[in-house]
């Protein structure tokens, strides 16, 4: 229903309604996808499931190689400005 038709049927209209705009935004990523595929490539935990004692070790080694590729991704400038862009207030708490 448009803002007219609410007015004309006596309904009161939604508290939040959406109308067009007549545009419409496209977002692409910043970054490839290869990025994505990098980041998680080598891992050890997943060969080491069967192994209890192994597969702490290697979930511990995992999550610090994951922390420094992401850190690493993070401190890019424009990765930086999009974070900065989509969401001010994460770059303080990161430290980034």
């Amino acid at each position: 229903m448009t803002r007219t038709s609410f007015a004309r049927s006596g309904k009161k209209k939604p508290e939040h309604s959406f109308e067009p705009v007549g545009f419409f935004v496209l977002r692409t990523p910043l970054l490839p996808f290869d990025e994505f595929t990098k980041w998680s490539k080598g891992l050890e935990v997943m060969a080491a499931l069967d192994d209890p004692e192994r597969c702490e070790d290697a979930y511990a080694a995992d999550c610090e190689q994951l922390r420094k590729r992401l850190t690493s991704i993070f401190t890019q400038p424009e990765v930086r400005d999009a974070l900065f862009l989509a969401s001010p207030n994460i770059i303080k708490p990161f430290h980034l």
